[in-house]
């Protein structure tokens, strides 16, 4: 009596179920990198995936007040401010704050909290701004205190990052914290 499962029929079901999965890969989408992704070494909290989920997350959040798309220089390095004003403002928070912060930030990039709680089944870089929209929305109006607060989380960090860039300061014409209270945090 012949064998049922062969090494011969082992190998061909290895070989045809990884060139499967290579074509449903290619399939996918292509392996290109957002430019953004490349983060400055200067960065103290944020990483790679954090800094490319915030910039993903600020359009929508921020809307038109970021330049427009068609000036894809300029809202890069708006959106490279932004992040840097970010992570220097976590990074002056106190540590169990900066933890809290931390662990808002690792769900919104560990591929399973990213499908099932914000509801983006790809990467950030993927996502169009509908479905961030959909998925701030649904946090800030969600019937649990926790999507709530992490929604206030997110909202407060990206506008406390942006307002405090000198160049959002100057489009609303605010003309900057008093010089007494820059002498007393600038000694130098």
């Amino acid at each position: 009596m012949k064998p049922l499962l062969t090494r011969r029929h082992f190998l061909r079901a290895g070989l045809a179920g990884g060139a499967l999965l290579l074509g449903v890969r290619l399939a996918w989408g292509p392996f290109a990198r957002m430019r953004l992704a490349d983060v400055p070494e200067q960065f103290k909290v944020l990483n790679e995936r954090t800094a490319t989920a915030l910039a993903a997350i600020a359009p929508a959040m921020l809307g038109s007040v970021l330049p427009p798309e068609d000036a894809e220089d300029a809202r890069l390095a708006a959106l490279h401010a932004l992040l840097k004003a970010i992570d220097q403002a976590i990074a002056a928070l106190p540590v169990p704050v900066q933890a809290e912060v931390t662990q808002l930030l690792d769900l919104l990039i560990f591929p399973l909290t990213r499908r099932w709680l914000a509801g983006i089944r790809g990467e950030w870089t993927r996502a169009s701004e509908a479905e961030i929209t959909d998925f701030l929305y649904g946090w800030r109006t969600s019937r649990f205190q926790l999507l709530r607060a992490g929604y206030q989380g997110l909202h407060q960090l990206l506008c406390a990052g942006w307002y405090a860039l000198p160049t959002s300061q100057q489009a609303i014409g605010y003309p900057g914290p008093p010089a007494h209270w820059l002498a007393a945090r600038n000694p130098t």
